[in-house]
């Protein structure tokens, strides 16, 4: 009996050795994959530290690139360029503004004062001077002197019948320069007498344009109605290149505005837009003048 109780404890024993060597094989298993785990992760981990060492000192490399470049001469002076840049920036605009202020003020203005100031400049005789010119929209005021009577006679008879003004009032008297010179100033002048004259009137503000289209022999082929416009005014005649009347054909070859045959640059674009513009500085008469196309007439 008490070789049986010793073998059973010696079977239980080896059970009990056999159940704690699998165990201990089962913890050094695991113990194991643990370890082969961490070191897996501390790989991983390691791996990102140096990608991201590596990452850090790339950009850091290119920050000191960039920084060495914006400090270099060459970028040394680009704010106070960028500063000086926006101010011609701003003084441009400014022109700008000045510049376009002044095109509507001129847009908004007649071209006939200019034109008026042209007209009396050609004819005002050479021993004659304004000592003053001024123009309010319709109202003219036109001062001068001259040494010569007949002088005074011809600028004031130009102005009282040019067709820019109406209403228009001419007076003169005779100057004494004795009122502003010394008798020496006189005598060094050789000034024995001047006339003063004031001219005032009101300009014209509507002009007639009338078209006339005639034949090469002057027979008259067809008439425009008159058209009436603003001075300065414009107005747009079409498909003027070629005309047919009582089944014949005519062809442009001249056209004269007030007597005067336009210039053949001039005469070329009216035939190639096909269209004639004219603007009235004072009553216009134009004439076309048509010679019939060959084949259709006589």
């Amino acid at each position: 009996m008490a070789n049986i109780g010793k073998r059973e404890f010696a079977k239980k024993d080896m059970n009990f050795f056999s159940e704690f060597a699998a165990s201990s094989q089962a913890v050094a298993r695991i113990m194991g994959y643990m370890i082969i785990g961490g070191i897996v992760v501390a790989a991983i981990l390691i791996t990102a530290c140096v990608v991201l060492f590596v990452r850090w000192g790339i950009l850091k490399a290119e920050v000191k690139r960039y920084d060495d470049k914006f400090n270099s001469p060459e970028y040394a002076t680009l704010q106070s360029d960028a500063d000086a840049l926006a101010a011609e920036a701003a003084t441009i605009n400014q022109y700008a503004y000045v510049i376009n202020s002044m095109m509507a003020k001129v847009d908004s203005e007649t071209g006939v004062e200019f034109e008026v100031i042209s007209e009396i400049e050609k004819h005002i005789p050479s021993n004659t001077i304004l000592t003053y010119y001024y123009i309010d929209k319709d109202k003219v005021e036109i001062q001068g002197r001259t040494h010569s009577y007949y002088s005074m006679v011809e600028i004031g008879h130009m102005l009282q019948a040019n067709e820019f003004f109406t209403n228009s009032n001419f007076q003169e008297e005779r100057y004494d320069p004795s009122e502003d010179y010394t008798e020496e100033q006189i005598l060094t002048m050789y000034i024995n007498g001047e006339y003063t004259f004031q001219f005032i009137g009101t300009l014209q503000s509507k002009y007639t344009i009338s078209v006339t289209s005639v034949s090469v022999d002057n027979n008259v082929l067809k008439v425009e109605p008159s058209v009436m416009v603003d001075a300065a005014g414009s107005q747009t005649y079409k498909e003027v290149r070629e005309i047919t009347i009582a089944g014949n054909t005519y062809d442009l070859v001249a056209v004269s505005i007030n007597g005067m045959t336009i210039s053949e640059e001039q005469l070329n674009n009216v035939l190639e837009t096909d269209s004639l513009t004219i603007t009235a500085y004072g009553d216009v008469k134009v004439q076309l003048q048509y010679t019939v196309r060959l084949g259709e007439g006589a």
